[in-house]
């Protein structure tokens, strides 16, 4: 191997670790190398430790259920913006979903406190970014 290749390996090795402590996975990798992420892995088998691919799947596998969760709630916040807007109450909209009205309007003062339609445009800007 060439000295070349020995820095390049070196850097890549940096960049495994700083995946590994900062919660991101071989997509970001893949990104930040300008290769595939099939590619990445094939890298990862050769150079990075069982332990360390392991931590990598890990946080690919937290990326994953935390986009699901923020698809859940922001599937909520637009159906009780869209049930608000149509003039339900928290009351009837919760009657419709077998929920307590309550239950509801505290979600949406968590997840919203500055408004349902403010909280959904900050999601969309999240998503876009």
């Amino acid at each position: 191997m060439t000295y070349q290749n020995e820095a390049a390996n070196a850097k890549r090795m940096c960049d495994v670790q700083n995946a590994i402590v900062t919660g991101a996975a071989m997509a970001h990798l893949a990104e930040l190398w300008g290769i595939s992420q099939p590619a990445v892995s094939q890298w990862c088998d050769r150079f990075v430790s069982a332990e360390d691919r392991a931590a990598l799947r890990t946080n690919a596998n937290q990326i994953r259920a935390d986009k699901m969760r923020d698809f859940h709630l922001v599937a909520r916040l637009e159906l009780l913006a869209a049930a608000r807007a149509a003039g339900m109450s928290w009351e009837r909209i919760g009657q419709a979903m077998g929920l307590a009205g309550v239950t509801l309007w505290s979600l949406a003062h968590r997840h919203a406190p500055d408004g349902l339609d403010a909280a959904l445009s900050d999601f969309r800007d999240d998503e876009a970014a």
